[in-house]
Order: C-alpha cells, then structure tokens, then sequence
C-alpha cells in the first residue's frame, strides 16, 4: 500500500511539472502614453490589437518607464509620479515631488527612479518603494532621461546641452552644449545618442569622451532615438518618418510611418519597432529585417500616442 501511495505522488507530481511547463511565460505589453487624452493603453503586440480598457490618469502622461511588474509614469500637470502595477495599471503609489514631471528613468535595479522637472530645472531622485526624495538642480528645462549604471544623463533643450549626474552623491557632473533643441536620448555600447529637434541633427558622444560630440544632419524634425547595433533608428516628427541612420557614414534610410512620429518601442527580441504617429493617431509596426511597416494599429478616436515602452509583469 505504501508502495502504491508513493508510485501515486510521483505521478501527481509529473503531471503538476508538465502542466508548469506547458504554461506559457508572461507575455510583453506595450504601454502608450495618450498625451493630450490623459490616458494610458495597452496594447498586445502578438495580434497589433488593444488589450484591454483606455486607462484614465489624473494628468498628462509626459514619460514612462517599466520594471518588473511594474511602471513608472511621469505626469505633466500633478505635483506627484505614479507607480503602477502592471498589468492591471492601477495605481501602487504617488511620489510627490511638488511639480509636474516630464520623463522619469529606472536604475538596472527597478528600485531607484530620477524625473526630470522642467518647471523647476531639477532632477528628482527617489527609490520607487518610496522614502528621502533628493533634489539635484541642473537649470534650464530637463527633458529627457537614461539611467545608466552609476549615471544618469539627461537632455535640456533650455540650456541646449547634454548634462550627467551622479545619482550617489546627488550632484551635477558635467555638461556639454550640444545645440538647439535636444530632446530625444539613448545609451547604449559606451555611445550616447541626443536627437536635436530644432537644429535638424544627431548628436553622437562616446561615455568616455563627453566634450567631443559628433554631429550629423537629419532633417525631418528627429525626435526620439533608438539604437541598434551600429545604426540608429530616429522618429522624424514633421516628415512622419523613422530614418534607420548608419552612425559612421551619417547615411539614412528614411521610412513613411505616419504623421507626428513621435515615441518608439523596441520589441524584446529586436525584431520589431512600434512607432507612436501622434498626428495619425495610429501606431506603426516595423519590421527590422527589410525595415517594412507591416501594420498601423488604429486606436480609440482622439488617441494621440506620445511615447511607447514594453513591459512585463
């Protein structure tokens, strides 16, 4: 009898390991900031349809960044950043900060965030579990941020520069002057990538070298920017265009997305971009390997998708 209860638990746990493993892991989400709806959406990037209900939020969603489980939202117009669970994107948190935000980073970790405030021309440094927030002025208009390793780098179109502090000591480290208008950054390789809006360029710095940008020419109204490999992909807001930009010859390819491309998002595995199209009110989905768009995905009536990031829970 013993023999035959024992012979039973095996089975019963084969059979629970096979169900485990036939489980699908969890699968990505992108999340699309609606700007001027004051609306989060989710969208699930297998089928190019929406996934579940417009999220209502208490302001304009301006910058987000996603951890584990979780995403970080900055808001234009509330003197707080949210932190959302995710998926359900309700609401885990308020950070108050005093002003309105627009853009907010994440640390490798997902446990320190910065914001940057253009109304007040700081960065705001807080762990997301909350607790001590930390103020670094910087002046100007902050815009745009990366976190990356004991660093974070931030565009400031009101001082035209590309500015770094150290989030430890909580300290401004440097700034170089880029030209007008930057706005959209990345990092990634030991190379630092700043798109300027009003000047029609690409900026390129190496980590290691900060006061020796290179500029290239892109017209079209280059906005934000991801990298990929030795090349770039930059969304040019006023042509309705993502350029895939070769970063040694300065050459582009320049793809039509849709108007007022805006935000991009690149899927996990690197095959696919999604473009926020502002203006069209649609996303576009792009191929990287013939750099096709497969899909515009329409939204609600009156969506304007902004900015766009991959999570998972």
């Amino acid at each position: 009898m013993r023999n035959l209860s024992y012979a039973f638990l095996i089975v019963l746990l084969l059979l629970v390991g096979c169900r485990a493993q036939s489980t699908p892991p969890p699968a990505p989400r992108v999340i699309l900031s609606d700007f001027l709806g004051h609306s989060l959406i989710r969208l699930d990037p297998t089928t190019g349809r929406l996934d579940g209900p417009v999220r209502p939020m208490p302001g304009s969603p301006a910058g987000l960044a996603a951890g584990r489980g979780m995403v970080a939202l900055a808001l234009l117009g509330r003197p707080y950043l949210q932190v959302l669970s995710f998926p359900s994107l309700e609401e885990l948190r308020r950070i108050h900060v005093g002003k309105g935000c627009s853009d907010v980073a994440l640390d490798a970790s997902g446990r320190r965030l910065a914001a940057a405030c253009p109304e007040s021309g700081e960065i705001l440094l807080a762990a997301v579990e909350g607790g001590e927030l930390r103020r670094v002025p910087v002046g100007g208009q902050p815009h745009a941020l990366v976190w990356e390793g004991e660093r974070v780098y931030l565009t400031n179109p009101g001082r035209g520069s590309l500015q770094w502090i150290d989030p430890v000591r909580g300290v401004l480290e440097g700034e170089t002057p880029l030209g007008l208008g930057p706005r959209g950054l990345a990092v990634s390789g030991g190379q630092i990538l700043v798109t300027l809006y009003d000047a029609n360029q690409v900026a390129i710095l190496s980590t290691d070298r900060l006061g020796e940008p290179r500029h290239l020419p892109l017209a079209g109204g280059p906005h934000a920017v991801v990298p990929t490999g030795g090349g770039a992909l930059v969304s040019l807001m006023e042509s309705g265009e993502v350029a895939a930009l070769d970063l040694d010859s300065g050459q582009a390819t320049r793809i039509p997305v849709g108007a007022g491309a805006a935000g991009m998002a690149l899927s996990p595995d690197g095959q696919f971009l999604f473009v926020c199209c502002e203006a069209a009110g649609q996303v576009a989905v792009l191929a990287l390997h013939d750099n096709q768009v497969l899909q515009h995905v329409a939204l609600p009536p009156g969506a304007r998708p902004r900015e766009a990031v991959f999570a998972l829970p």
